[in-house]
């Protein structure tokens, strides 16, 4: 959970930084930074862009992890001692995948940009697919790049689902299957606080980042424009960080006490602050213990 705090304030200081533009225009949607108000040279801001579409891909490859590890945790696993943060940064390195700059792409969108943000090509850098290209006989030709840097994207997001499902569920008959006494009730209803904190914060990136996404790459992949309603997709994106821990405020108790605590300003003394469920029933379903 502390990996994913840092990912998330990282992702926002990336969010102030490059202060990315999304904009479809066609067969193309675009992520692009004015470089006029940047204080980075074109390279750089490229670069920068680059690094902040990858940390859309990592988004969904850190939960994918973070399922394996609460399985392994919950199952108590052996192969728990080889999960560290080295072997895993390899996983969230491999979304840095992208579809960059093309003259074509930068003449099909001049007129469009300047139309609709007053800039000219040459004051900015985009990252993005341009799937099917004007040629100068008028025909349109399917670009190959764009189609296989965009099936890799979503070949990275796929298998991130299937993990989070498969390990997901793994890890749900884990925690059920937990024997009823007094210690393991207490680690059963833990780990069911976390199962369900992460699963939540999981659904989080899902509706805010990735369909809108999916559904704006959709757009472009059937040539349809939808011009300005593709800059909805940024507050989305921006606000993901913003909600995505509130879930885990909310849903396991000691942050639940700590932040009614915080908000009365009437903090307990510590003795008093006893766990409401020390004394409950050893028994239960793993939703009943969820919703505790």
């Amino acid at each position: 959970m502390i990996y994913i705090s840092a990912f998330e304030f990282l992702y926002s200081l990336m969010d102030i930084i490059v202060k990315p533009i999304f904009h479809s225009y066609g067969s193309t949607f675009l992520v692009m930074v004015n470089v006029k108000e940047s204080p980075f040279s074109l390279n750089v801001a490229l670069f920068l862009a680059a690094v902040y579409c990858g940390f859309f891909g990592a988004s969904m490859a850190i939960f994918g992890l973070h399922f394996i590890y609460r399985y392994l945790v919950a199952s108590g696993s052996k192969h728990l001692q080889k999960f560290n943060i080295w072997k895993t940064s390899f996983f969230l390195l491999a979304p840095v995948v992208y579809v960059g700059q093309n003259p074509a792409t930068g003449e099909h969108i001049r007129s469009n940009i300047l139309e609709t943000f007053d800039l000219q090509v040459e004051d900015t850098v985009y990252i993005g697919p341009y799937f099917y290209q004007k040629q100068p006989n008028g025909t349109y030709e399917i670009d190959m790049q764009s189609i296989i840097g965009m099936s890799v994207v979503y070949l990275i997001v796929s298998s991130s689902f299937f993990t989070i499902f498969y390990f997901g569920i793994k890890c749900y008959r884990c925690i059920s299957k937990l024997v009823p006494s007094k210690d393991s009730y207490r680690t059963k209803q833990l780990q069911s606080h976390l199962f369900w904190a992460l699963v939540t914060q999981t659904m989080i990136p899902v509706i805010l980042m990735h369909t809108p996404v999916t559904l704006v790459y959709a757009f472009a992949l059937l040539d349809q424009d939808i011009g300005m309603l593709s800059g909805f997709v940024s507050m989305t994106i921006a606000a993901y960080p913003a909600l995505d821990p509130v879930p885990s405020l909310f849903i396991i108790p000691c942050y639940r006490r700590a932040l009614k605590n915080y908000l009365t300003c009437c903090p307990k003394p510590i003795a008093k602050a006893q766990d409401s469920t020390a004394a409950g029933p050893r028994t239960g379903s793993i939703m009943s213990i969820a919703n505790a």
